[in-house]
């Protein structure tokens, strides 16, 4: 089974999936200290930050473990 599982609460629109994606997987698989929780912690970030009058885009994001 996964260890762990990004999802979201409801759906989205294309452009916030992108960019937590792209940050995501960025930082996670860019950096080898990085861990799963720090790459999630900094998109969601980024997404906030680049959408903060949208918070409906950054506040889905969910990671279980």
């Amino acid at each position: 089974g996964a260890r762990a599982v990004i999802a979201t609460r409801w759906p989205l629109d294309d452009d916030a999936a992108f960019l937590f994606a792209r940050t995501f997987y960025g930082i996670w698989l860019g950096d080898d200290s990085a861990s799963i929780d720090e790459a999630f912690a900094c998109a969601v970030q980024e997404v906030r930050q680049t959408m903060a009058a949208q918070p409906h885009a950054w506040g889905s994001f969910v990671l279980l473990k």
